[in-house]
């Protein structure tokens, strides 16, 4: 007996035509269900001559799309169609085709005559004993099961095409991305709903989307689209300014506790000390003579900014020197450098984006400058007018 007499002669082995729907004549389109045939398989001949045309179309140079629309035109049955005509479908897709349906059709083996042994659905119970009396393994495949549709050089160079086009179509989706990538990391804030912003690219257009217009929102603001070219030049040029302006301070700076600005900062901050040690002493003075709660208030008023100013004397040595976070952030760009994602990620905190005014920069280490620059009164800052630097 051959492996097919000896599967179809074993109820246990014999793949039945039922709900389980494990018959390969139930769900392989262009077959149908023949219980006189040994493999139970006979060609459709209502649905073959359709998948003989996706090969032949496909192998002389057609696309996928263009052999789903020229079916669809044809008014071809589709799988899912065929399947409820034979009574056996519960599944509810769209009865039209599509390039996948295509594709999943020419790298099925059953074409070229080939199946693959399988074990019906089975209880426990008996998977054991059915498993014990199988002739083959399950996973074997069975060369010559049925009528083949079409030749088996034309199934392999099929398949050969289909994975260099699915590989040329992983590399230039691949490249695309890496070329589209959004130049900011949820970094962009719209400016007048304060919802963040999304990237969007479309026919070579890039640009920054208000969320509360990309979903469609009932109210959504005016600030809907703004280009993303036109957000990187200003960000661009507000580095640039920001990196001048370091280079100049850290030479202001270069000697620290020597510096002229040190000297005049740590004298007004001690003259600032001295008055408020003066009026501590006086409100304590007070205390002393009338027991006022007013005056016991007054003087943890005066010890609270007293501490204060010891922690701004703490810290003023700290912000006088080239070690300072905001300087070593932006001093070390190059004139012409690489306007790119990690470089952004790192010195750009926030871009607010208004629909008729510039946009708002925040940058990192922001409180470090300002603490510097308060006490550089020469220092002033002229881009700020237009690039918002405050936290």
């Amino acid at each position: 007996m051959t492996i097919l007499e000896q599967i179809n002669a074993n109820p246990l082995l014999r793949e039945m035509p039922g709900d389980n729907l494990k018959n390969p004549a139930l769900y392989t389109y262009g077959y149908c269900y023949d219980p006189d045939a040994p493999s139970l398989m006979k060609v459709d001949e209502m649905a073959a001559p359709f998948v003989r045309y996706i090969y032949r179309q496909f192998l002389s140079g057609w696309s996928l799309s263009d052999i789903a629309n020229a079916l669809n035109d044809m008014e071809a049955p589709t799988p899912v169609m065929r399947k409820e005509q034979f009574g056996f479908n519960r599944e509810h897709t769209a009865g039209y085709w599509q390039t996948c349906t295509v594709s999943q059709l020419m790298v099925n083996h059953a074409y070229i005559g080939d199946h693959v042994f399988s074990l019906p659905k089975l209880p426990r119970h008996l998977k054991k004993e059915a498993l014990a009396q199988a002739p083959i393994p399950p996973g074997t495949v069975i060369h010559g099961h049925h009528e083949a549709l079409v030749s088996r050089e034309d199934y392999e160079r099929a398949c050969c095409l289909l994975d260099c086009q699915a590989k040329a179509f992983r590399l230039t989706r691949r490249n695309t991305r890496a070329k589209t990538k959004a130049p900011f990391s949820n970094a962009v804030i719209c400016g007048v709903c304060g919802m963040p912003m999304t990237y969007k690219t479309y026919g070579g257009w890039n640009r920054y989307v208000c969320t509360s217009k990309r979903k469609n929102a009932e109210q959504a603001c005016p600030n809907t689209v703004h280009p993303a070219d036109a957000i990187v030049e200003e960000v661009t040029a507000a580095i640039l300014m920001e990196r001048n302006l370091a280079q100049m301070v850290a030479e202001v700076v270069r000697d620290g506790t020597a510096c002229e600005y040190y000297h005049k900062a740590s004298e007004a901050l001690r003259e600032r000390i001295t008055a408020v040690t003066d009026e501590v002493m006086a409100q304590k003075a007070l205390i002393k003579q009338d027991d006022n709660p007013e005056s016991t208030d007054r003087l943890a008023t005066l010890q609270e900014k007293f501490l204060s100013l010891l922690g701004e004397k703490s810290q003023l040595l700290e912000t006088f020197t080239e070690e300072n976070g905001w300087i070593t952030l932006f001093q070390d760009i190059p004139d012409e450098f690489t306007f790119n994602r990690p470089l952004t990620k790192r010195l750009v905190k926030r871009v607010t984006v208004y629909p008729d005014k510039p946009c708002e920069i925040v940058f990192h280490r922001d409180k470090d400058k300002k603490k510097l620059l308060q006490y550089l009164p020469g220092m002033g800052y002229t881009h700020r007018d237009t690039f918002a630097q405050s936290d």
